[in-house]
């Protein structure tokens, strides 16, 4: 018995708006937050690999209805990308 689902398993324009909502609100106080936020909006909409480490991380800047200070979700982001051994050489605070 072959089953088919009709309903998206993921619901890529809500997570596409919270990304979008994440970048207008770290614009200016939290540059590494908003240029990775943008990153996974494009590859997010490009169809290119996302990682659900990456949207349960991001997720966790916004918790009940108020964002994570400015540091302290540059900071997050940062241990993300060093778990995900990407290069973080240079910036500041981690």
């Amino acid at each position: 018995m072959t089953t088919r689902f009709t309903l998206p398993l993921v619901d890529l324009e809500s997570i596409g708006e919270f990304l979008a909502a994440c970048c207008d609100q770290y614009e200016q106080s939290a540059p590494t937050v908003h240029t990775y936020c943008d990153d996974l909006y494009r590859r997010l909409t490009e169809g290119d690999s996302v990682l659900v480490r990456d949207l349960l991380t991001v997720q966790k800047l916004l918790e009940n209805g108020i964002w994570e200070q400015p540091n302290f979700a540059a900071n997050r982001i940062y241990h993300l990308q060093h778990d995900l051994g990407q290069d973080t050489t240079g910036q500041v605070g981690f």
